[in-house]
């Protein structure tokens, strides 16, 4: 039997699309857009991928 092999990451973008971070683990990454949201007044961005495709995007 084949296993699917799912990778999901989380980047962290600032307002230039600069990658400040990528992560497996969501607390980290929030932890880092709320941390770049205060330094960008609320530019950050972070995307979910999974097995290489963007499934969702936060502001």
């Amino acid at each position: 039997m084949k296993q699917k092999n799912e990778q999901s990451i989380y980047v962290v973008q600032g307002r230039s699309g600069i990658v400040f971070s990528a992560t497996s683990n969501y607390e980290e990454a929030l932890n880092i857009m709320n941390n770049l949201n205060e330094m960008e007044y609320g530019r950050a961005r972070m995307e979910h991928w999974e097995n290489n495709r963007v499934v969702l995007r936060e502001s």
